[in-house]
């Protein structure tokens, strides 16, 4: 293994078991030490700015309402110089497209064996390659349409995520798994989704549902 400076790293997951795992397989490199990690959006915001690591791993579900791909936008936002990488257990041209649009520097499944993790995270962290190895190449995402009768119930996408997974019928536990959420977050957003649903008026999720579905409210969107 070639020797180089040490570069830095930060890990923002919503497992402190990930983060902790992360970082051994890290650390096995002698050119990375992991200086940081956290489970709070806003306190790995607020340390990624303070320490400016060289390069932020980041989970694409993250606690609250913010995923990993706003989260790297707001990295950016803020011109904070940290290389960003989605990690994330799917692996859908959708999300990859995604999160190299939001300005990150590569992608990798949560199913990365850890040689090859370690040597591409190596290759983002001494040059200003990109990764996006599982991207198919010429992929183009659907175009999503704005839709003004949406924007009043003032979803977030994880809320839209959730919506879209409802209407296929799933169950909370169903839809825990595939999100890779705890049942009891699914739950606590399925309530918030009611509230702004009968804060418009609407007696319960089946009748938002059949306007929903009349209006194409979610015309273009794309289920998770």
């Amino acid at each position: 293994m070639k020797s180089y400076p040490i570069k830095t790293i930060y890990l923002v997951d919503d497992h402190e078991s990930v983060i902790a795992g992360l970082k051994f397989v890290l650390e096995q490199n002698d050119n990375f030490k992991v200086i940081g990690g956290n489970t709070s959006v806003e306190i790995a915001l607020a340390e990624i700015h303070s320490k400016k690591p060289h390069i932020a791993i980041i989970d694409y579900n993250l606690n609250g309402d913010t995923n990993g791909i706003e989260l790297i936008k707001l990295i950016k936002r803020k011109r904070i110089s940290t290389k960003c990488v989605l990690f994330s257990l799917r692996n859908d041209n959708e999300l990859i497209f995604a999160a190299k649009e939001a300005g990150a520097q590569g992608y990798f499944s949560k199913g990365t064996p850890n040689k090859i993790l370690r040597s591409k995270i190596e290759e983002i962290a001494f040059s200003d390659k990109l990764i996006f190895d599982d991207l198919n190449e010429g992929f183009k995402p659907l175009p999503i349409k704005t839709n003004e009768l949406l924007d009043e119930f003032n979803f977030t996408p994880r809320e839209i995520e959730m919506i879209l997974l409802l209407f296929q019928g799933l169950s909370s536990m169903q839809i825990a798994k595939q999100l890779t959420k705890s049942y009891f977050t699914v739950s606590s957003m399925r309530k918030d989704i009611n509230k702004k649903i009968r804060y418009k008026q609407f007696t319960n999720f089946m009748h938002f549902s059949s306007y929903a579905k009349s209006n194409n409210l979610f015309e273009g969107y794309q289920i998770p």
